[in-house]
Order: structure tokens, then sequence, then C-alpha cells
């Protein structure tokens, strides 16, 4: 609660009390400008106006007026002035315009003159040549005769001009103890007087009318005048505020410098003109500032009144509750209660919030404010929903702090198992406040993970087992693996985890690795070109499927070669790849000439062509290739192999000859380095050669003029090698022999063998 005092200043130990923005009437020519100012005449000739305040000036009381005045800025033909003036005849009175100043005739009156022009020419008036300014009675504006009471005296010190268009700072002191009256132009002291103005000048009369008086005649200015404040003289003041108040205490002056308040505890600004006081004990304040050089002081005593209401402590309940709560009081107060209750010193509240109770002595008030409070229910820290996995039970744990905890069984825990579905209450009670909190929290059976697998596996070494579970399920395999598919390849026991929502199952599995059928089948064999070759499976319960696609335990084999076969045992159905190699031995060929010629005295080497036999054996018991013989006679040549034997007889018949042919009977141009060229072998040096070698369609594949240069079996005609088979050849050949000139012809066959 604020309450506002004005503080009234006082000279020499009195108190001075402010006055504005009174009411005003104006008369004649004067005009109301607002905010407490007023132009008593315009700037025109013969004007004469006044403004006279409806509140009266007390004349037994010291006061002070403070206004600010324009005499108007026209100097030398400016005229007239302007009069503070006081009169007891009302608020309508105006007195005679020109040097008058509109006082001139107002009588029981004082009037403080502010005269700017010069009438000296009326010598009876007393003019000075300044601006000036004179104390006066009675509106007589002579300045020669007894109402003239003090002055005149310039405006300004040194007799400056006051028609300057600036505004000049009035204050007018009246002590009615000293009788003194004073005139102050800006804080400078220019006039005073001691006069009774109650009994001399207004008859007895301590209450007067005042106001401004102006005019003008031939010369005119503008005169205007704005009150400042009013200030009277008060005894000093007491005020009584109630503890936890603050009042406001106004030096009431808009001249006041230089404040200063003391005590200064509890006070918002010490150096303020309206500053807040809140005492808690009674207090004195005392406030000194200046003003015009003045400097005054004033006191006023602040009583506190104190309530007795002892504080009320606030109170926790559980949801719900009530609670008493009981005042401790001066029982001559009166009490009441905000929920209504009355005369008693405990009330019951329901409802949770502030409240209050409050006791008054008549004068003041005092309340205490006092919570009820709703304890705050111990949080169950527990989950609201739980899962289990088929087959297993969950650990539940719950805390509250500062409370003790009950499971769903009423027994007092912070844990408990749970293996059935269902929704569960669990109990908090504070040890504090005693308050109880229930929850719920409901439990759930998860199903565990399906495995779909096998407890047995079998394949065999070359396969894999690909083995999955659920895509929806997280796997972890006894290999390693993580995938929801997996590969093994060893025999064993293994294992497979599966979890699907934190549940996990597991499931173990065994992996049979079965052997690969072995068989006698596979295996290197050879066989007679005049024979077959039998192979028969000696395994029961295998199935051979043999390289031409057949299936039997058996089968006959005609030709050499590679072959593969698959062998599958009918129980497992592991299957094994075999590889047989058979070698076809072919019978020995061998090729001789019936008639070898043997020149007389010489000797030949005859060296028969064969394949498929390691040597031959010569009928004289020699083993090799070929033989020299140096005598005529039947002989036998003989080619083996573990097959069979060829035997070849041939004559050795001796002739006379100079230059004999040998040509061969075969060659094997096969790149193996033997017997891979044909060339026809004479004894001598013929002097002209030619071969030609002819196929079955008369075609020829090889010709050559040169004895050396022998057939390896290609085509003339092309790069490639011509085909086994039989080819016929001419030679013919010219040589000096000891008789002559020899012509042979020779024609015949030749086998290329591959």
């Amino acid at each position: 609660m604020n309450r506002i005092i004005c503080i009234l200043s006082f000279l020499t130990c009195l108190t001075i009390q402010s006055i504005q923005a009174q009411i005003a009437n104006t008369v004649g020519d004067a005009v109301d400008l607002g905010g407490d100012c007023f132009q008593i005449t315009p700037n025109q000739q013969y004007q004469s106006g006044a403004v006279w305040y409806n509140e009266q000036l007390d004349l037994t009381k010291y006061f002070s007026l403070t206004v600010e005045m324009n005499l108007g800025s026209t100097d030398g033909e400016g005229a007239d002035g302007c009069i503070l003036a006081m009169q007891t005849q009302g608020l309508d009175a105006l007195g005679v315009t020109g040097q008058f100043l509109g006082f001139g005739g107002i009588t029981p009156s004082f009037g403080l003159e502010f005269d700017t022009f010069n009438n000296e020419t009326f010598e009876f008036n007393g003019d000075i040549g300044a601006d000036h300014m004179a104390m006066l009675r009675d509106g007589n504006t002579n300045h020669n005769s007894a109402d003239n009471l003090a002055g005149p005296v310039s405006i300004f010190p040194g007799g400056g001009n006051a028609e300057n268009g600036q505004s000049i700072s009035l204050r007018l002191v009246w002590n009615p103890a000293t009788q003194q009256i004073s005139a102050y132009m800006n804080c400078v002291l220019r006039l005073t007087t001691t006069i009774d103005l109650i009994d001399d000048v207004f008859g007895g009369e301590t209450s007067v009318y005042w106001g401004f008086t102006g005019a003008t005649g031939f010369y005119d200015n503008e005169h205007s005048a704005c009150l400042i404040e009013v200030s009277y003289l008060n005894p000093t003041l007491s005020e009584v505020i109630c503890e936890g108040e603050n009042i406001q205490l106004t030096v009431n002056s808009n001249t006041a410098n230089n404040i200063v308040w003391s005590p200064n505890q509890n006070i918002d600004d010490v150096n303020s003109a309206t500053p807040f006081v809140s005492p808690s004990i009674n207090t004195t304040y005392t406030v000194e500032y200046d003003k015009c050089g003045e400097v005054f002081s004033d006191t006023v005593h602040v009583d506190v009144i104190s309530l007795t209401l002892a504080e009320i402590d606030d109170v926790s309940v559980c949801p719900s509750e009530s609670s008493e709560f009981t005042a401790v009081y001066n029982p001559l107060y009166d009490i009441e209660w905000s929920n209504g209750d009355l005369s008693s010193n405990s009330s019951v509240y329901t409802g949770i919030g502030e409240h209050w109770v409050e006791v008054t002595d008549g004068t003041c008030v005092k309340r205490e404010a006092f919570n009820l409070v709703e304890a705050v229910l111990p949080s169950i820290v527990a989950p609201s929903t739980v899962t289990y996995c088929a087959q297993d039970s969950v650990l539940i744990q719950l805390s509250a702090l500062n409370s003790y905890t009950y499971d769903p069984f009423g027994i007092e825990s912070n844990e408990f198992y749970i293996s059935l579905e269902g929704d569960y209450e669990v109990t908090a009670l504070d040890t504090i406040t005693g308050c109880q909190n229930t929850m719920q929290i409901e439990v759930s059976e998860l199903p565990l993970p399906v495995i779909s697998l096998n407890e047995t596996y079998e394949i065999c070494p070359y396969e894999v087992l690909e083995i999955s579970i659920d895509n929806s399920y997280s796997a972890d395999w006894s290999n390693g693996s993580v995938d929801n598919e997996s590969i093994y390849t060893e025999a064993g026991i293994h294992s497979v985890e599966a979890e699907l929502n934190g549940c996990v199952d597991s499931l173990e599995f065994e992996l049979l690795v079965n052997p690969i059928p072995i068989s006698n089948i596979p295996g290197n064999y050879s066989f007679c070109e005049d024979s077959i070759l039998t192979l028969t499976s000696a395994n029961a319960g295998y199935t051979i499927t043999w390289h031409d696609g057949s299936a039997g335990t058996s089968f006959n084999f005609i030709e050499g070669g590679e072959f593969m076969i698959e062998v599958e045992n009918n129980l497992s159905g592991c299957i094994s790849i075999g590889t047989i190699e058979i070698e076809k031995i072919f019978n020995p060929i061998l090729e001789v000439e019936e008639i070898y010629d043997l020149c007389e005295g010489g000797a030949l080497e005859v060296e028969p062509f064969y394949e498929n036999s390691q040597m031959l054996v010569w009928s004289n018991g020699f083993e090799g290739d070929a033989y020299v013989f140096s005598e005529p006679g039947e002989v036998y040549v003989l080619a083996s192999n573990e097959c069979k034997e060829q035997v070849e007889i041939f004559q050795i018949e001796s002739v006379v000859c100079d230059c004999v042919p040998f040509i061969p009977l075969a060659f094997t141009p096969d790149n193996d380095g033997i017997n891979e060229v044909f060339k026809p072998i004479i004894t001598c040096v013929p002097f002209q050669y030619h071969l030609s070698i002819f196929n079955r369609w008369g075609e020829i594949v090889f010709d050559s003029i040169d004895p050396e240069e022998g057939w390896v079996g290609n085509d003339k005609n092309g790069d490639h090698y011509v085909p086994s088979g039989v080819y016929t050849y001419t030679l013919s050949y010219k040589s000096e022999q000891f008789d002559g000139v020899n012509v042979e012809i020779r024609n015949g066959m030749v086998s290329v063998i591959r």
C-alpha cells in the first residue's frame, strides 16, 4: 500500500507547503495561455488586463510566491509594465491603464511594480530612467508619494534592459513573524521592506486576492506571467503507516536544489524531491535543500504500526487429503482466513495452493501466506511393459526414492520374477510423506523362434550342405556365420542358435559325409588287336555308367584310348569319376622286298620297315633294325610283340652291277624321329635324276630332280600332310657304268603309315 504526504519546507524551523495549479480569473484584456501562464496585455495600445487567483493568500502564514514574467521585446517605445498585486476588492478588480499599470485606483492593495517606461515628464511620478521595480500600496504608482514603500530600483543590477523578450524569475517572500516582505529577481534580492500588511494595508483582513495587473498606453508591449509555485508555512507533520507499507515524502518545490534526505535507510532515493520510504520501525526523516540561496530543512515523523501474527509453515499432504493450520496472534485483533473462516485461530484446508490468514486492529492489516502443498507421490521407476520368452521368466526391478516398494503379492521387495502373462500392480510407500503410489506393469509372453531343421543330414565329399532358418530370425551358427543361411562341409555335430525379439532357441544337427564309391574298374588296361577287352565291376550295390552313357556291371572294349566312367553308390547316392586308360596292342607290321640284289664283291644293307615291335631278329640271331649282307642266300627276319610274331622270308641274289637303287616300301612321317622320309638310295651318283609320286587319282603330290631330296609325306599343292595310304612312284635316272651309260626307270608303290 502506497501513501503520499507533502513535506512542508521551513525557514528557521518552519515548514513550507506548496500549492500549485490554482484556478484563476482573467479580467479586461488578459488571456489564459494554459499551463498556469497568462497574457496580461497584448502588444497593442491602451490595453489593460488583470489575473486574480481564486484561492486567497493567508497573511498570517509565511509564504513564498515564485513566478516567471515576460515584459515584452520592444525597448525604448515599449510600455508600460506589470504589477504582482494583492487586493481585497474581488476577482474582477481592474485599475487605470497607462502609467498606472492597471493597478491605479485599486485600494486597499499592495503591489510589486515592474515599470518599463520612464514617465519623467510627469514630475510627480518619480520614475527613473532604467527599467525599474518598486513596492507600492493602495493603487498609487507615484514613487514620490507615501504609498511608495520601497524603490524604485533597476530590475537588473546595473540597469539592464528587461524588455528583451526573456522571462524573468521573480520570488516574493512574506514573513508575518518579522513583517518583512522581500523581492528576488533571478534569486538576487532587489527590494525589501518591513510593513504590517494585515493592519496597516488591509485594515485587519488576513485573506487577500492576489494576481497580476498590466497596461499599455500610447506605447505598448506584450506582458505575460506564469505561476511557478505558492509555498506556505505549516507545523511539522507526523504520519502513521502499517508495517510493510511505504509512503511518499515530497519537497513540493519546483525550485528546490541540492536535496538530501536522512537517514538513508529504507529510502529509494535520498536526493529525490519525492522519495518513497518504507521504514520497519518508527523513523523521523529530515530533508535539507536550498532555494535562491536560502537553506531549508524539514522533518516528518513516520510511525509504523506492527501487528502480531506468527509465520505459518507450509504443509504437505497426499492427494485428496486436508490439513489444519493454526495462527498465533493477538486475540484483540480480528482474524479472517482466506476460506472465509472468522474468529478462530485455526482452519482446515483441502485445496492445494497458496492461502492466507489476515488480522486487523481496525487500522492496519497483516497477512501471512501459507501453502497447502500436494506431496509428490513416490515416482516408481519400473518398466510399464515387460516381455518374457516362452518357457522362461522375467526379472522385474523397481525403485522409488525414499520409499518402500512392494511387489504384486504384497511383499516388500525391489525385484520379483514373473512367468505368466497378465497385468501386475506394484506399490511404493514414501517414508517421509507416507503417501502411496501404484503402477501397473503389463507382462506379455513372447514365442520362441521355431527352427525347422532336420536332426541328421548326409552329403557326399564333393557336396556342401546349404542350410537356412527363417529370415526374420537372427542366427548364430556353430561355424561362426551370423547369416540366415550357412554352409557346412565337415562331418560332425553342429548347431545353430536363433533369436527373435530377444528370445533364443537352439538346435543341434549331425552332418554325415558319405565316402565316395571306390571301384575296381578305373585303371590301365591293354589288349591285343585280334581280341576284345571286357571290364566287369566287382562292387555290389554300385551302378557303373560307361563312357557311352550305358549303365551296367561290365563293358566290352574293342578300341584303345582314355575313357571316363561314373561310379554311383546306390545307397548313398555318392558318385566318383574314374578314368580307364586302354592300350590296344596292334600286331607287328613287317615289310621287306622278296629279292634284294647284292652286287658282286659288294655289301648290301637291308633295313626292313616294321612297326609294333621292339626290334628285329634276323635268321642268324642278330638283333637290330638293319643287317649288312655280303653273301647271297635265303634270309628271314622276325618282328614280334606280346600279342604276335611276324616272320618275313626274302632272297639275297648276287648280281653284277655298278649302280643299284634301293627303294623303301613304306615310311612313317609321324614326327617320332623314326622312318620319317621316303628317299630312294642309289649306290652311284646319277647325272640325271627324276622322282615323281602320285596319289590314287594320279595327281602328283611330290616331284624332284635332286637325288638328295626326300619326300616327308606332304602334298606339293599345300603345306598339309597327305593321308595314310598307298602311293605310286616313278623313278628314272642315268648313271655311268663300266660298260657305258645305264638308264634305269623304276615304278612302284610306297605306303604312308601314320
